[in-house]
């Protein structure tokens, strides 16, 4: 097995190098993610290049029949150049004990890619809440250097120590190493099954599962501790739902906006309406690729969100409202709220305590 402590450590950014094999990108999701799903897959058949095939890999990690139909739907209008590959994939029993994302361990269905495609050598794999607004043969011919994946840092953890804080080793460096984000992944999956990676960090959430607090990206980024090749913030631009904001302000890191937008947080453009480009691009591509009525508009809570983050989340109303609810114990009747969350809102509001 070849070690992954020789991976090669590079501060800059990748180069690149055209590779003129056809393409091949991997996604994977469940019927909650369905409607990201679609978009994620429209936009990447839409950057897709022309010159050769494209193979779109969808990991059914609980589809309902209906979800399945509606992938199947979108994908019989790609063009000649695009396939979609489609199949089911069984949790290995190591993923079983780990954290569950809302009850669902579809997250971790990525770290199967080297068995689920044994026949391909690099892979592009992309999270379902994505938006693609830039080739993807960009992605695609970037030089990892002998390096196992590439990746953007992650702005919102700037090392690993930020993610890892119940069981961080600073000894081992960990405030210093670079943290990155796993929803848009290149990865060299020859070098993943040479080195036996899948078990590797299956072994790994067998024993830690429980405490890796963002999921498979917190094994990850343990694992291969910072030894990536870095992308561009643009091939990974992350969107919090926070960032209602002008977008104009992020077009000059974006080239004009070409980029792959990535909708990270809780709430997805489905769920709440935000004034930002990348969120009304999302719309768009529901409305002209996946050609489907926005249905989840219809809801109140889509137009009451963005309300309450702007006016209410983080003033005395918010607090008053949390102290009010925790006294009154409404958690043991409103199953979406429970007493740690209310608990952690209030911690919002307390003063920060000066280091010991």
């Amino acid at each position: 097995m070849e070690p992954l402590n020789n991976l090669r450590d590079e501060r800059g950014l990748a180069g690149t190098r055209v590779i003129q094999s056809d393409l091949h990108v991997l996604l994977a999701s469940d019927q909650r993610y369905v409607r990201g799903l679609l978009v994620t897959l429209a936009s990447a058949a839409k950057f897709a290049p022309t010159d050769r095939h494209t193979t779109l890999h969808v990991i059914n990690a609980g589809l309902t029949a209906y979800g399945v139909q509606e992938v199947r739907r979108l994908a019989r209008r790609f063009p000649p150049q695009i396939s979609l590959d489609l199949r089911s994939l069984n949790v290995p029993r190591e993923i079983e004990g780990a954290r569950k994302m809302s009850g669902s361990t579809a997250c971790y269905a990525r770290l199967l890619m080297g068995s689920f495609l044994p026949d391909v050598e690099r892979v592009i794999y992309l999270d379902v809440d994505i938006v693609v607004n830039r080739p993807l043969d960009e992605l695609w011919n970037v030089d990892l250097g002998g390096r196992l994946l590439g990746a953007v840092r992650d702005p919102h953890f700037q090392t690993l120590a930020d993610d890892c804080l119940t069981h961080s080793q600073p000894e081992l460096g960990d405030d210093l190493v670079h943290y990155f984000n796993s929803g848009v992944l290149i990865v060299d999956l020859d070098f993943w099954r040479r080195s036996s990676f899948e078990q590797v960090v299956l072994n790994y959430l067998s024993e830690h599962g429980a405490k890796c607090k963002l999921w498979d990206q917190t094994a990850l980024n343990r694992l291969l501790r910072g030894h990536v090749a870095w992308l561009h913030s643009s091939m990974n631009f992350l969107v919090l739902p926070a960032q209602n904001h002008d977008f104009r302000v992020d077009q000059a890191v974006l080239f004009d906006g070409r980029a792959i937008y990535h909708m990270v947080g809780a709430t997805k453009p489905w769920h709440a309406f935000l004034y930002h480009e990348a969120h009304t691009l999302w719309h768009r591509n529901w409305i002209l690729l996946v050609r489907r009525f926005p249905t989840y508009a219809l809801s109140p809570a889509f137009w009451a969100r963005p309300v309450l983050w702007q006016f209410v989340r983080g003033s005395k109303l918010h607090e008053w409202a949390c102290r009010v609810a925790l006294r009154a114990k409404i958690y043991r009747f409103i199953p979406a709220v429970s007493e740690a969350r209310l608990r952690s809102h209030l911690a919002l509001f307390e003063p920060s305590q000066p280091p010991s």
